[in-house]
């Protein structure tokens, strides 16, 4: 079959061009129609269907004069009754929360900050849970940088593989900022940066941002496109939720150890930035190897993280791969398994384990690919509103389908609520009473889920009631039921499938309320009203094909809203009649195989979701009813005629389009895989077309992004040799690979039922067995369509971005550093910095007549096309110096050729040359030929259908590299060859050598060893017999190294402390066995030839040992700390002190020398009853005594005794009369002075009483002027010192006692 790749129709002539299918010969009834006139049917099947069905769940827009652009944020702060609501392009507005608000106030506006990036932009934002309090009124947010060029790129998905390191200037940034709790005014400039990372990749970027119930904040991140990241601690935070202490609670957490930039990542990069680290995380990790900050790891993108408020509890909806969407239950120190698991599927090609062998924490549910997209996590209900969701975990879909689920949060059961019919559900809200609301993509209001009701009240519970056949029996349609059939039915394990629809009509379609929107090559577009019925029943005997078991009959129904809903019938066990299902479910349906045997074979009965999984926005809910599908014969029971089926809904107006039986050959027609006039291709290309691209095609947000339509070219699919999304684990995986289904994904998935890999992923129970020998037939007889019509040359190191650099590179252009085919113009994105390529081609233009070309590129580019097959005379088209967004054709007005004139069948010689700095790099080339007009842009990307194979080059010279080698005895090298030039046809080359018995060559250019001498090794070309050598020294043969381990890997030293190191080499019996030694900082750390390490200043310094052969390394890092310098003593202060009961004073200490090593001091009390003393010295006092508080140094174990004295104030009432006589017993008192001082006096603070030496034990009061006792203590010094600051302001009286009662007095004031 010859390939071509356009239409062209003129007249009743038409041409399909490469990939689509030829249409065979088909022998037609030119017969007219096959009904003679039309039925009036009313809507909705005569009414006897709603015209809208809401699902169970309601929701309701609120807050309805308000709109917001793509919300991701939602917060209440309750105290002001005000909500918070961020964009995702990092506009932050508030708002009352009353519902008849009409006005929104801008609270931050960070859109000049924000990327809006693929995957990306404003991601979270929450209030300090204490906001309103002084000094808490933050908040945190989090969000995607603009790239380095200051725009919202990265915005397409790139890709995502075990190691990720794509860097495009982006950032993700966690910050705090000051907000006034009365005004909601922010100061912009408050910002405080805590977290700060570069963003690598396109996906994957968490989001989540809350407060716990313990107070600390907590972050979920992504993996950023690299698998691996969710098992590393060491070297990122990323694929992990993190928990950090913003309040730096000294109590409750610690500052962090490991930091970026100073532990791991960029200069650019900031961690650990006014925060602290929780002490009860649970990777703690006081040596720094790690960082802290992770609270559970192993997540792959936890877009949504929300805390039930009842409970405390942590719930992620985590985004899966091409197996599964899970809900985690996030739990401290867990492992969620991501790479090795994906809900509960292992796979170790990416990481053999879990970190350090962790057990995995298996997710609360899963919902399997078939069954979700993209799961955006939801809430734990804890509202008022809707008592049958209480305690119930709300999330939704993001994607085809849009269904709204349930969630047991006991067992992970999960239940679809219903579906959200305005889409794209992107995140989710809870006010401060716990109700949930719905946050979309797009410009639009928010939502509020109000209710749950029963959907199916309005709707028939059975089909008798529907109207739609006369006769259950014999399935007679009521009149104005068309019946239809479709070239080949879509697999459902083998049921036998009738169709039938209802277009809504008066008894004649003359209005276009009473007709479909034609297209040849596109959807159908039904009217409002219409009703398609479609049939199920299931061969139950292989002996019998008429023994059949009648299993389902669906209806789609589309509503005034223009969406249809969709509704299945069961059919009972005595076949007479079918109820309504209100939900999925499986049956085992009992078949009779071929030899006497049975068996089971299951059969899905599709949920609402699953149907509209499949019957999406894009396809407008339906999936039969195409041209191409439709193009085909059928007989009608009514008239007996067999007809057309396009000319028969033509012939009765359904359609608003004139087909005539002449016109049914010229249309793209699918074919039957059991059509024998067929091809090979026709067949396959139908079945992926009829099976899959409901799906595979653009808009449906698959992750395949691919179009698998008929109404493509295989190039244009985009499946040729394509590296797939998600692995299957296969060697060399591509989604098609011509000549080889073993690697070829689609074939893959088509031969299994796993509901983790099968396509299509719904419904399917049973191999399509005659579909999978004809792919497999399909793609082993493939071959590359196009080869060589399309060449990238790549050449590495290339300086700066311009043309201009890539032109004076000294391998451009004949010595290119790889060579690829390309099946477009278009290069691959992204795959690396600092090179430039050429892609080149000859162009056959389809048409006479005038073209434009486009060419977009990052950075530098330029296309250049000559006026021949020569690439001599070819001249610049088309270019720009700076760099432009992938396919973006408009940014400079020299992307775009002047108008060029081509003649049909001409070649001519077409270049597009790119240079790349960093970031982003892409190289497209677009066109419009006459026949497409004009536009703003190209119709297509020049694909290789439109180039002839590049002519045969010859080959002019070969060289040799290294030009000069060494090697031992029984060691073997590699030489290379470069033909030149890098493109010619022929690049084959021979080797030989000049002395076999010296050294021998292989095919590859391999030289291996053979005894001591010179050889000279030669590689001659198979075009032209050119010639070039290398010489080739052989040695005897030696034993080398082939690697170092030193010892010890990490060592602390002192000051003036030498260690001598010790490595280990491998073999331990090389022949050069010499070890260079070398430190990072010799001031430090010096090493000397021997290995010895002597440290010198405190610090930090790295060792290493480099071996003389072979250059291999080994490192030990060497802490170097202060020498040494021991206690000599120890001092208290102060060293005597009196205290009233109950009170507390701090005990100094003070540590001589002052710059000791260990300044640790251990306290103690002589009488703890008396006075305690805790760990620093804070010595309380319990009852009257005196006491010794004693500090003893850790080093030396050096001892300091204060003593104290307690005393009590006394707030009793005594009826007991002072007396201020004294006794003459000079025994007892001074016998010299029997007076005593007091000072200060007046007192304020402290008084000092000072008695007489040689005074005996005595009892000290003081009364105030009641003659109420208010201090009382008992002493034998000659010295009191009494705090008095608890006494209130007047006269007191000072009474000196001893056993026997003599006695001295004395007043004073207290102020």
């Amino acid at each position: 079959m010859g390939y071509c790749d356009f239409f062209k129709k003129t007249k009743k002539v038409y041409c399909l061009l490469f990939g689509l299918l030829l249409i065979s010969a088909i022998p037609y009834y030119y017969s007219g129609s096959g009904l003679d006139e039309a039925e009036a049917i009313d809507l909705y099947l005569n009414h006897n269907f709603p015209s809208r069905v809401r699902y169970d769940l309601s929701y309701e827009p609120v807050f309805s004069n308000l709109t917001f652009d793509s919300p991701l944020t939602f917060n209440e702060d309750a105290a002001s009754n005000r909500i918070i609501v961020g964009q995702r392009d990092g506009k932050i507005f508030w708002f009352d929360k009353e519902e008849s608000v009409i006005q929104k106030n801008t609270l931050l506006d960070l859109s000049d900050e924000v990327g809006v990036v693929w995957d990306g932009g404003f991601l979270g934002l929450a209030l300090h849970p204490e906001f309103g309090s002084q000094g808490k009124n933050y908040f945190y947010v989090y969000y995607t940088t603009e790239d380095a060029n200051g725009e919202d790129y990265p915005d397409y998905h790139s890709g995502q593989w075990c190691t990720n390191d794509q860097y495009w200037g982006n950032y993700l940034i966690l910050s705090r900022y000051d907000l006034n709790p009365e005004t909601f005014e922010v100061d912009k400039s408050s910002e405080q940066v805590l977290l700060k990372r570069r963003m690598y990749g396109t996906t994957h970027r968490g989001g989540g941002l809350l407060f716990g119930a313990d107070g600390f904040l907590y972050l979920s991140t992504g993996d950023q496109s690299a698998w691996v990241k969710a098992q590393d601690i060491s070297n990122n935070v990323d694929g992990g939720v993190l928990r950090i202490d913003v309040d730096k609670d000294t109590l409750r957490s610690h500052p962090a150890i490991r930091k970026m930039p100073s532990h791991a990542g960029f200069q650019d990069e900031i961690s650990g930035n006014d925060y602290w680290i929780p002490n009860d995380n649970p990777f703690l990790s006081p040596d720094g190897k790690n960082f802290e900050e992770y609270y559970s790891l192993g997540h792959r993108n936890p877009h949504r993280m929300t805390m039930d408020r009842e409970t405390g509890v942590l719930y992620v909806g985590e985004i899966g791969g091409a197996l599964h969407e899970e809900i985690n239950v996030i739990e401290k120190g867990k492992n969620y398994g991501w790479p090795v698991y994906e809900g509960l599927v292992k796979n170790t090609s990416c990481v053999p384990q879990l970190l350090d062998s962790m057990p995995h924490t298996r997710p609360l549910t899963t919902f399997p690919r078939s069954e979700a997209n993209s799961v955006i996590g939801g809430f734990v209900y804890r509202g008022n509103q809707i008592p049958d969701l209480y305690g119930k975990y709300i999330c939704a879909d993001y994607g085809i389908g849009e269904e709204i689920w349930s969630v047991n949060i006991e067992n992970g059961n999960f239940t679809q609520l219903g579906n959200f019919a305005s889409t794209d559900i992107i995140s989710f809200g809870e006010d401060s009473e716990g109700e949930i609301y719905l946050l979309k993509q797009g410009i639009s209001n928010l939502y509020k889920i109000t209710s749950v009701n029963n959907p199916y009240n309005t709707i028939p519970d059975s089909l008798s009631k529907t109207g739609a056949f006369k006769d259950l029996e014999t399935l007679e349609p009521t009149e104005g039921l068309i019946p239809y059939d479709l070239v080949e039915s879509f697999w459902s394990d083998g049921a036998i499938k009738k169709r039938w629809m209802a277009v809504p009509n008066d008894g004649d379609y003359n209005s276009v309320n009473e007709k479909i929107v034609y297209s040849e090559n596109d959807l159908w577009k039904f009217p409002v009203g219409s009703v398609l019925i479609k049939h199920f029943e299931l061969p139950i005997d292989h002996n019998d094909p008429t023994k059949r078991k009648r299993l389902e009959t669906r209806f789609s129904v589309k509503g005034e809203d223009n969406q249809f809903y969709f509704l299945t019938y069961k059919w009972n066990e005595s076949q007479t009649d079918a109820v309504l299902l209100t939900e999925g479910l499986e049956e085992s349906i009992l078949v009779q195989k071929s030899d006497g045997s049975s068996d089971f074979q299951i059969w899905s009965y599709p949920d609402i979701g699953d149907c509209i999984s499949c019957h999406n926005t894009v396809s407008d809910g339906t999936l039969g009813p195409r041209t191409r599908f439709l193009n085909k014969d059928y007989t009608y029971d009514k008239t007996g005629r067999t007809a057309n089926q396009l000319v028969t809904f033509s012939h009765l107006g359904i359609i608003d389009q004139n087909i005539e039986d002449i016109d049914v050959p010229t249309l793209l027609t699918s074919k039957s895989i059991k059509d024998s006039t067929a091809t090979i291709e026709e067949k396959a290309r139908s079945y992926l077309d009829l099976n899959c691209a409901y799906c595979h095609r653009p808009g449906t947000g698959n992750r395949g992004e691919f179009d698998l339509r008929l109404t493509n070219n295989l190039i244009q699919t985009g499946i040729l040799n394509a590296a797939p999304v998600e692995s299957l684990g296969l060697p060399d995986e591509k989604i098609l690979e011509p000549g080889n289904s073993g690697s070829s994904i689609l074939y893959h998935r088509v031969q299994t039922t796993n509901k983790s890999l099968q396509m299509p992923p719904i419904g399917k129970n049973k191999i399509d067995e005659e579909a999978v020998r004809l792919l497999e037939t399909w793609i082993q007889q493939l071959q590359d369509p196009c080869p060589k019509s399309i060449v990238m040359e790549r050449y590495e190191n290339v300086e700066g971005t311009s043309i201009a650099d890539l032109k004076n590179h000294p391998g451009f252009p004949d010595i290119p550093s790889d060579t690829l085919s390309l099946y477009e113009f278009d290069i691959p994105v992204d795959s690396g910095d600092d090179y430039g390529v050429r892609v080149r081609g000859l162009l056959r233009a389809p048409e006479t007549g005038t073209y434009r070309f486009w060419i977009s590129g990052d950075n530098g580019v330029e296309l250049i096309l000559g006026t021949g097959p020569d690439a001599s005379g070819a001249e610049r088209i088309a270019y720009h110096d700076d760099w432009s967004r992938y396919r973006e054709w408009g940014r400079y007005a020299t992307q775009r050729s002047l108008p060029v004139e081509l003649e049909a069948g001409g070649l001519y010689y077409m270049e597009a040359l790119m240079n790349e700095g960093n970031g982003g790099d892409h190289l497209t080339v677009g066109w419009r030929r006459p026949s497409d007009g004009d536009g703003e842009g190209p119709s297509e990307v020049l694909h290789c259908a439109y180039f002839a194979e590049l002519p045969s080059v010859a080959v002019t010279g070969v060289s040799v590299s290294p030009s000069l080698a060494n090697l031992t005895v029984g060691s073997s090298l590699s030489l290379s060859a470069s033909v030149a030039p890098s493109d010619a046809t022929d690049p084959g080359v021979s080797w030989s050598s000049s002395d076999e018995g010296v050294a021998t060559v292989g095919p590859d250019g391999l030289v291996t060893g053979v005894s001591v001498g010179v050889a000279t090794v030669t590689a001659t070309t198979s075009d032209g017999g050119h010639t070039a050598s290398a010489e080739v020294t052989v040695e005897e043969s030696q034993i080398r190294v082939s690697g170092i381990l030193i010892s010890p890997d990490r060592y602390e030293l002192v000051e003036g402390e030498s260690l001598q190191m010790i490595t280990t080499l491998t073999p331990t019996n090389p022949t050069n066995d010499k070890v260079i030694w070398s430190s990072s900082d010799s001031l430090v750390v010096n090493v000397d030839s021997l290995g010895t390490a002597t440290a010198l200043l405190p610090g930090q310094a790295v060792v290493t040992a480099t071996t003389d052969d072979g250059g291999y390394t080994s490192s030990s890092e060497i802490i170097v700390a202060d020498s040494i310098k021991p206690v000599s003593g120890i001092y208290l202060d102060p060293d005597t002190a009196q205290l009233i009961m109950g009170n507390t004073l701090q005990v100094l200490a003070t540590i001589t020398p002052n710059n000791a090593t260990n300044d640790k001091v251990h306290w103690s009390s002589s009488d703890s009853l008396v006075a305690s003393v805790d760990t620093l010295g804070l010595v309380t006092a319990h009852s009257p005594g005196n006491v010794n508080i004693t500090g003893t140094s850790d080093d030396g174990g050096y001892t300091y005794s204060s003593l104290i004295s307690v005393y009590e104030v006394v707030t009793t009432n005594t009826n007991k009369s002072i007396s201020t006589s004294k006794k003459k017993d000079t025994n007892i008192l001074n016998p010299v002075n029997d007076e005593f001082k007091i000072f200060p006096n007046p007192a304020s603070d402290f008084i000092t009483i000072v008695i007489p030496e040689n005074t005996k034990e005595c009892v000290l009061g003081i009364y105030d002027e009641s003659n109420r006792l208010v201090i009382r203590q008992i002493g034998s010094n000659n010295e009191f010192k009494i705090d008095v600051s608890g006494l209130s302001k007047g006269v007191y009286i000072i009474v000196l006692s001893d056993l026997e009662n003599n006695t001295l007095c004395g007043k004073f004031l207290k102020e």
